[in-house]
């Protein structure tokens, strides 16, 4: 039971690592009040596009695409990173997938505000 679920993190992770040989999660976090970053175009949900994780660093970097392919880039370090590593390392992942979880995570941490839509793949 230990090895299915550790393999199946090793290989999530890689695919995710691999970011284009694998199709993309519909899950997105639906922003509460859609943001804007140039006129006229604004944000309403933003998706995982890429998470890096480095436990040796101690550094989780989550890169997220918005609406209309705007980028943003969260990076963790330190204790936030190593808090993050364990608790997604620990977690039952059965019911929510990793991208929800952290997509939630980091509306609980204050990061952006909204709720998560979609299903994974």
């Amino acid at each position: 039971m230990h090895r299915r679920r550790f393999l199946a993190i090793v290989l999530t992770g890689v695919l995710l690592w691999t970011g284009g040989s694998v199709s993309v999660a519909v899950e997105q976090l639906d922003l509460t009040t859609p943001e804007t970053f140039s006129a006229p175009s604004s944000i309403t949900y933003w998706r995982i596009d890429e998470l890096h994780l480095y436990r040796s660093d101690a550094k989780v970097i989550i890169g997220l695409v918005g609406t209309n392919g705007e980028k943003r880039t969260y990076t963790f370090t330190g204790s936030l990173a190593t808090t993050y590593l364990n608790a997604l390392n620990t977690r039952n992942a059965t019911t929510t997938s990793n991208e929800k979880w952290t997509l939630n995570q980091l509306v609980t941490n204050g990061y952006l505000n909204g709720t998560v839509s979609g299903s994974p793949e």
